[in-house]
């Protein structure tokens, strides 16, 4: 994070004088033409503004997975081929049946609801409630919210509850959550900086850089809500650094000279390398999510590795003329120094290393024992926030009723459509366990015990309709003609036609037929009802059935049920696609199997690399990574020991930014007992490592740790809350493992990281 100059020195051991000189130049550079920076970023800032409304915030994550995927194929069919489909619950209490039941035709009537469920059994029934399942197609977020506010005004007198995953607003407290982090930070750089204005010019820095990164974001057409509720807190949280490093060197160089523009360049020159340092393992953490399968990896790790870039860039760019502007209220609301003693808690550390260390080392172990036990989830409702939102609460209400509803859709090709096929296998699939409700054309009802589906004979349609049979058999005949079946048939008694091929056939040749009037009126009835909810359910090229599960989204029953559900469809159909939010859960966890492993071992690799070439130390460069990396395996253990799901993405993210952004705590003092190692023993080296560093890391630490705690306890989304929770703990265990085991550490295996010629004499 800040405070890596000893990195940095290390950096430039080797051709100082070439670099240090590149470094003047650059710095005098910058503080000759500091006015023309700031006004080129103010235009940049002021175009980026007018372009942040421009960002599409993507608020699915399906839409992120691999396009080879069954769940991705069979969405994109959706959309091609059925338009969007939006599913409303609602629950009425204290209703009677009847009354529930005159409900569904009030429901039907609201514009754009395609179609309203309500059956009247168990499942729809229970306890004076009453469950509506109601869906419509095309609608976007505006007309959806449109149609909420039709309900509720038809529900003014009722006690009901009403959930939809479109009325999730996934950002909801992330604003707050930003106030309360710019209060803290206000409040640390108060206490911590050596100047009361630092905080003006840190806003006005960060201010500048947010921007330029969320307006910059039309660039990527449009970004996920995970990306858009973390943007801005974490952009904050992980780079407050840069401008604290500027600003305690400007302080220095003004301290020793009346030159202002001389403390300018040197301040530039002198920070720059610092700066750049402290972001390289930030920005190669978040970098690696660019890697993963699923998209959604690359749509974080760019605009969060974006915003430190366009944080260094402004601090370093920026700064120079906001200093200059400034100068006289920065130095006038020069603070008194004071020193912050970490000397006892500096001696504590060091004296008590034999007892820290092993129970650092139990708590990792513990973490390792813990890994088989890991219960990743990739359902956003397997998880709970733990400020909760109206609409989850809507839905626990819902699920405390009428227990887990689940829906999972079956997509078959036209080629293959048979209604009496259709109907057959719909009966086969409520025999299964769990299966509540299918809807499908070929088993819709049109009267009892008689389905859309159902194959009927010229004797029986006859029946159906009330007419002469003499004239269902000729109609029978001249349908078996068209079809070029009549000459197969060996007994045209035993020739079954479903209900809805004879509707469609006798709608569309009732003028050739001269159906009898009365029969013609019953066609036409029918005609319009298939017509009303064949678009749900049928398209030129594809038919579906709509399944509604009572088994949880994530779990070992159900995968079973659903390959029941698969087995049992490919015994009438050849191409069978699945799509719900079952199949997406599976889907996710095969993709996030892979990239767990290829994310960890290219984010250890990248900072192994930076470590290697900052130390030239293979032990030290082990040991630091060995020290974040058993803090994250302590987070996600002690965790899991309390029995909390790990959403997929929060493991990911966490740990890239954990071992990234944290492991510079570690960095900073590992540098300094470098340097102080030289001159003295090594407990006395660790001692004034401690004192001289505590400050640095525990400031820092401190802000990452606060904007994670706060996401995680405002945020009412549950995968940002699952972010913010485990980011928090995590820095919070990074910042102990640096400060309480570290030294011990580097206590005990000093002879391996030492080189003989720097230890002292």
């Amino acid at each position: 994070m800040y405070l890596v100059a000893e990195r940095v020195k290390i950096l430039k051991k080797n051709n100082k004088k070439e670099k240090k000189s590149f470094l003047i130049y650059l710095g005098d550079f910058i503080a000759k033409y500091r006015y023309v920076f700031l006004v080129i970023f103010l235009l940049l800032t002021i175009f980026c503004a007018f372009n942040i409304n421009n960002v599409k915030v993507n608020d699915s994550i399906t839409d992120y997975l691999p396009d080879d995927t069954e769940t991705k194929y069979g969405l994109n069919i959706m959309e091609d081929e059925f338009g969007s489909l939006t599913t409303i619950k609602l629950m009425i209490h204290d209703i009677s049946l009847e009354d529930a039941n005159l409900f569904v035709e009030k429901l039907s009537q609201i514009e754009n609801i395609e179609n309203v469920s309500f059956d009247g059994t168990e499942n729809s029934y229970k306890d004076e409630k009453a469950l509506y399942t109601i869906q419509l197609v095309n609608q976007d977020d505006e007309k959806i919210d449109s149609i909420k506010e039709d309900i509720e005004n038809l529900l003014q007198k009722e006690s009901y509850d009403i959930y939809s995953e479109s009325f999730e607003n996934p950002t909801d407290g992330i604003d707050l959550v930003l106030i309360l982090a710019v209060i803290v930070i206000i409040v640390t750089l108060l206490i911590t900086s050596k100047t009361y204005f630092e905080p003006v010019i840190a806003f006005i820095v960060f201010g500048i850089s947010i921007v330029l990164n969320m307006g910059s974001n039309f660039l990527l057409g449009e970004i996920s809500y995970i990306t858009q509720a973390i943007a801005v807190v974490l952009q904050l949280a992980l780079s407050i650094d840069y401008v604290i490093i500027f600003m305690n060197q400007f302080m220095k160089e003004i301290s020793d000279t009346d030159d202002k523009l001389l403390a300018m360049k040197k301040t530039t020159s002198k920070a720059m390398p610092e700066i750049f340092a402290s972001s390289l393992t930030t920005i190669s953490g978040l970098l690696a999510l660019v890697l993963m399968q699923l998209k959604i990896g690359g749509d974080i790790g760019i605009v969060l590795s974006k915003g430190i870039i366009c944080s260094l860039l402004t601090v370093i760019l920026v700064m120079p003329s906001l200093l200059s502007i400034f100068d006289k209220m920065i130095l006038k609301c020069k603070k008194k120094e004071k020193k912050h003693d970490f000397g006892k808690l500096s001696s504590f550390i060091v004296n008590k290393r034999k007892i820290l260390l092993p129970i650092f080392i139990i708590f990792v172990v513990i973490g390792i024992c813990f890994i088989p036990k890991y219960h990743y989830v990739y359902n956003t409702n397997s998880i709970e926030a733990i400020r909760t939102s109206k609409n989850i609460k809507a839905l626990q209400n819902i699920e405390t009723t009428f227990e887990t509803d689940n829906m999972l859709v079956i997509l078959v090709k036209s080629e293959e459509k048979d209604y009496q096929k259709e109907l057959e296998i719909t009966s086969k699939l409520k025999e299964l366990d769990k299966v509540t409700s299918i809807t499908s054309i070929g088993s819709y009802p049109v009267g009892d015990n008689l389905y859309l589906g159902t194959g009927v004979n010229y004797q029986e349609l006859a029946t159906i309709f009330q007419v002469n049979k003499e004239i269902t058999l000729n109609l029978y005949k001249y349908y078996a003609n068209a079809n070029q079946e009549l000459e197969k048939l060996e007994n045209i008694n035993n020739y079954r036609i479903s209900l809805i091929d004879l509707i469609y056939f006798f709608n569309e040749n009732s003028e050739t037929l001269k159906l009898p009037e009365e029969l013609k009126v019953q066609v036409t009835t029918y005609y319009n009802m298939v017509n009303d909810s064949i678009t749900l359910l049928e398209s030129d090229d594809y038919s579906r059935f709509i399944l509604n599960l009572n088994a949880k989204t994530e779990s070992e029953e159900t995968e079973v049920l659903i390959d029941e559900i698969r087995a049992l469809s490919k015994d009438y159909y050849t191409d069978v696609t699945l799509v719900g939010n079952s199949i997406n859960a599976m889907d996710l966890e095969s993709s996030f199997t892979s990239d767990n492993i290829m994310i960890t071992g290219i984010t250890i690799l990248f900072i192994a690399i930076i470590l290697l070439c900052t130390f030239k130390s293979f032990w030290m460069t082990v040991l630091l990574i060995l020290t974040i990396e058993g803090s994250i395996l302590v987070n996600f253990g002690i965790m899991t020991l309390f029995g909390k799901d790990i959403f997929f993405m929060s493991y990911v993210v966490v740990s890239a930014i954990q071992m990234g952004a944290t492991i510079d705590y570690a960095i900073v003092l590992s540098s300094r007992y470098l340097q102080l190692r030289k001159k003295m023993d090594k407990k006395e080296a660790l001692i004034g490592t401690l004192k001289d560093s505590l400050p640095a890391i525990i400031t820092s630490g401190l802000i990452l740790l606060i904007a994670g705690i706060l996401i995680g306890f405002i945020a009412t989304s549950p995968v940002i809350s699952s972010i913010g929770l485990f980011l928090g703990v995590g820095t919070f265990i990074s910042l102990l493992a640096t400060i309480f085991m570290l030294p011990a550490i580097l206590y005990l295996l000093d002879f391996l990281i030492i080189k003989k010629k720097d230890k002292q004499k």
